[in-house]
């Protein structure tokens, strides 16, 4: 709206508007904003939008070229990749706005009328209150010295017709499209210029993503500007406005650094940035309304018009439009196409973020486990985590030690001469000693670091379950869960399963042991063997030493008879014979002590081994199954999303690059 500034030609700069009803049809979309780009927007859309939206970008390529011949087909072929990437990356994030950006490229292929200009007038600070862009609007739609007051009236009330509302568009009669909703009004500024004009208007914050679909959108914010880099929407439309609610002196320097500064917070070039002061422009149209034929009102309204920068602002919004449709339509549809990939480039990265969350998580996971393993591996080989002990001489070790120590008296306590006595208790003996030796120093600790064990295996578990609950849908597998309840109910998985062993003679339980005392009872089953044949050789040593006495005996005494040696001489080769075979009989019972001795040495060795083998075994296969099985599937998980993400990636940098050369090519046509 154009204003002069002499008084005389007020009424002929000013387009009477027509005295025709208006009629509403009002259009309601749940579109919502998201603070990362204008346009990007968290919307719920129903099932049968997205399938709609979900066809065909080919299909809808088609339809462009039916709707809009005006834009090159250029354009119209990388937004069809655009369309193709867009439906990309919803497989790899599928979230409402991806299923907006979706929307907003079927409406820009099929809905926007043929050779029509698009503005969008919308409100980012809603700090301002919620009828700045409703005054904006009645501003530019508004005609004070018109005849027709029912026309006026309708213009400054229309909020009463739009509760609940988004958005409303505006279109005159002349340009009606048949079968749109558009509200149609005869306002002078929608026959202004030589193409058809749809002036769109927001309502609510959650409609402020049609901006996308203007050729020309219009923001309104406060002068109170948030510092830059904060996480504001920025236009990517060039032939955007930024209006700047205030009363401001333009011809102040200190405005024009402001100009800089609003214009670098919201991305802005700074000629596209005005300072308006809508409500005294408002107030100005209001005054000349109730008084339009004295001078002194109409010179007060031209100095409210031209006083709050609302002339300036209707200039460049008339020489925007003058541009035409098809290059606004052509610039509209690369500031699309560069949305849509900053868009795709932000959940991109986004989702690289995501891969590499879920990974740090799962290395946190794995780290912890293996963590918990080394020091109940300590805990239980040396006594605790902190001990100075070297590998040789782990607990183990010094355990076996000590049981020697508790063993040594009883064997050396049975001695040839004490064996006629004890000969039928030597295995019990032995096996009762040794049973309580190894209860002491092993078995006992050994259980109860079993239930410790099981207590951080049900900690591990615990952690893994967190870990799975807290993953973004994407990572959210069922394979990998049912996997691993599979394991859990396994029966193998509770320390206190382990295979059944054959007994020793001297255990009386013939239930199956616990994991970490596999290997100390088959130790001793080993070592049983060794008890028997000790036991054997007792039996054998005294049979040997009484059968060689008596034969001896019996041989002196024939001897004797027979006249071959006198008495003395056949009582000297009996005692020398039951000597020898005493003799022999002692021999062969401290050789049979010293291999059950050295039969416990090579149980104590292969003891130490297999403790740390089990220890391993037990933590690999039970206690940390779970964590590992789940790092394990998160990272397969991770892998294939990142080979999801590479793909998406590659087109959406050719994408790029294909902009660019558009682009190129566009400003060099101009």
């Amino acid at each position: 709206m154009f204003v002069s500034s002499s008084s005389p030609r007020l009424a002929s700069s000013i387009v009477k508007h027509s005295s025709r009803g208006v009629l509403y049809s009002l259009k309601r979309r749940s579109l919502s904003y998201d603070s990362s780009a204008i346009g990007a927007t968290r919307t719920a859309l129903p099932r049968k939008s997205i399938r709609t939206v979900s066809s065909s970008s080919y299909e809808a390529a088609s339809l462009l070229h039916s709707s809009r011949p005006a834009v090159d087909s250029e354009s119209i072929e990388k937004l069809k990749v655009a369309y193709d990437a867009l439906k990309l990356v919803s497989r790899l994030q599928n979230d409402r706005d991806i299923g907006f950006f979706l929307e907003i490229h079927r409406e820009s292929l099929t809905d926007v009328p043929k050779n029509k200009v698009q503005v969008f007038v919308g409100q980012l600070d809603h700090s301002l209150g919620a009828k700045k862009a409703y005054d904006l609007v009645t501003l530019l739609l508004d005609d004070p010295l018109s005849s027709d007051s029912k026309v006026r009236v309708s213009i400054h009330k229309r909020d009463k017709n739009t509760h609940n509302r988004d958005y409303v568009c505006f279109e005159h009669p002349d340009s009606y499209t048949l079968g749109s909703s558009n509200i149609s009004l005869p306002s002078p500024f929608l026959t202004r210029f030589k193409e058809g004009l749809i002036l769109e208007e927001s309502y609510a914050s959650e409609s402020l993503s049609r901006n996308l679909l203007a050729d020309v959108p219009i923001f309104i914010v406060s002068p109170l500007l948030p510092p830059p880099g904060s996480s504001l929407p920025r236009s990517i439309n060039p032939h955007a406005l930024l209006v700047v609610d205030g009363s401001f002196d333009t011809s102040s320097p200190s405005t024009d650094k402001f100009r800089e500064y609003a214009a670098k917070v919201y991305g802005f070039d700074p000629s596209r940035v005005f300072f308006v002061d809508i409500s005294r422009a408002l107030r100005g149209i209001q005054t000349l309304t109730t008084e339009s034929s004295s001078a002194n009102v109409v010179r007060a309204y031209q100095e409210d018009l031209l006083a709050s920068g609302f002339t300036i602002l209707s200039q460049s919004l008339n020489s925007t439009i003058s541009l035409g449709a098809r290059r606004l339509h052509g610039d509209a549809l690369k500031s699309l196409l560069e949305h849509t990939l900053r868009f795709c480039e932000s959940r991109l990265h986004a989702a690289k973020l995501e891969v590499l969350n879920v990974k740090a998580k799962a290395g946190t996971l794995h780290e912890n486990a293996l963590e918990e393993k080394e020091r109940a591996t300590l805990e239980i080989l040396r006594g605790n985590s902190s001990s100075s002990l070297s590998d040789e001489q782990n607990r183990i070790t010094l355990g076996i030690d000590r049981t020697v120590a508790e063993i040594k008296p009883l064997l050396d306590n049975l001695t040839f001469w004490r064996l006629p006595f004890v000969v039928d208790e030597i295995s019990t003996r032995v096996d009762s000693a040794v049973d309580r030796a190894f209860a002491k120093e092993f078995e006992n600790d050994l259980i109860f670091n079993t239930g410790k064990l099981s207590s951080l295996q049900s900690q591990l578990i615990n952690k893994s379950n967190t870990l799975l609950a807290s993953l973004p849908p994407p990572f959210q597998s069922f394979v990998l869960r049912n996997s691993l309840d599979q394991l859990k109910s396994s029966p193998s998985l509770p320390l206190t399963a382990s295979s059944p062993l054959p007994s020793s003679p001297h255990v009386a339980s013939s239930l199956p042991p616990p994991a970490l005392l596999t290997p100390i009872r088959s130790r001793l089953t080993q070592l049983s063997y060794a008890t028997r044949a000790l036991h054997l050789s007792a039996q054998r040593a005294l049979l040997t030493s009484f059968l060689s006495s008596a034969f001896s005996a019996s041989g002196g005494a024939v001897f004797v008879a027979f006249e071959t040696l006198d008495a003395a001489g056949g009582a000297a080769f009996g005692a020398l014979g039951a000597l020898i075979g005493i003799r022999w009989a002692v021999g062969s019972w401290v050789r049979a002590r010293a291999s059950w001795w050295s039969a416990f040495k090579r149980v104590g060795e292969g003891l130490g081994r297999d403790m740390q083998n089990s220890l391993e075994d037990v933590m690999q296969k039970q206690v940390c199954l779970i964590p590992e099985e789940t790092c394990r599937g998160i990272k397969k998980l991770a892998e294939k999303r990142e080979l999801e993400i590479e793909e998406a990636q590659d087109i959406v940098e050719n994408l790029s690059k294909d902009k660019k050369d558009i682009s190129e090519k566009s400003v060099e046509d101009k």
